[in-house]
């Protein structure tokens, strides 16, 4: 199995770092202290970790940098762990945690997305849900992927902004951006 390795360019941290505080104050690393003895001084952060450890990301490369890969990856493993069926350790992540996971092509979102619609918001991502899940016959299950995303039992990934076009009429990728943040 293909295991993307996506890194942040420009982050990195000493053992011991916060890794959330870390990425919000985009910072190389907390604190003044030195390495351990033995331990190199910096190390990379992972996509993988920094996923684990803050409520919202966004991630973003050049096309074909990996993000679709990486976001495949992360469903699967944590679709396995949610499954009981294992999945891979997933660096960063407590053992324990076991979101449901549910990926959003936001390129098949904003074919969804009514004509019209000059302001996205949450509503537009869950009617979206509730859509999707109609179309795969299993719309009956939709009350309890709601209460468990809203009670921080499942992780949302939104994939694929960059291949939404801000062209077209509406102005699809403002608006998604604007639901997305809602």
């Amino acid at each position: 199995m293909y295991t993307p390795s996506f890194t942040f360019a420009r982050l990195s941290r000493r053992r011991g770092d916060d890794l959330a505080a870390l990425i919000r104050a985009g910072r190389q690393s907390l604190g003044s202290r030195g390495p351990a003895k033995g331990v190199k001084e910096r190390e990379p952060v992972s996509a993988r970790e920094a996923i684990a450890v803050m409520p919202r990301l966004v991630v973003l490369g050049q096309p074909g940098g990996g993000k679709s890969s990486l976001v495949n990856y992360l469903v699967v493993q944590l679709a396995r762990r949610y499954l009981g069926d294992g999945g891979e350790e997933l660096r960063g992540w407590e053992p324990s945690r076991k979101p449901l996971p549910v990926r959003v092509v936001l390129l098949h979102f904003a074919a969804w997305l009514p004509e019209g619609v000059r302001r996205g918001d949450a509503g537009h991502v869950w009617d979206y849900l509730e859509h999707q899940l109609g179309e795969w016959g299993c719309k009956e299950v939709y009350p309890k992927l709601k209460r468990d995303l809203e009670e921080g039992r499942g992780m949302v990934f939104f994939d694929g902004l960059d291949e939404v076009s801000e062209c077209d009429e509406a102005k699809k990728r403002t608006v998604i951006k604007q639901a997305i943040a809602a």
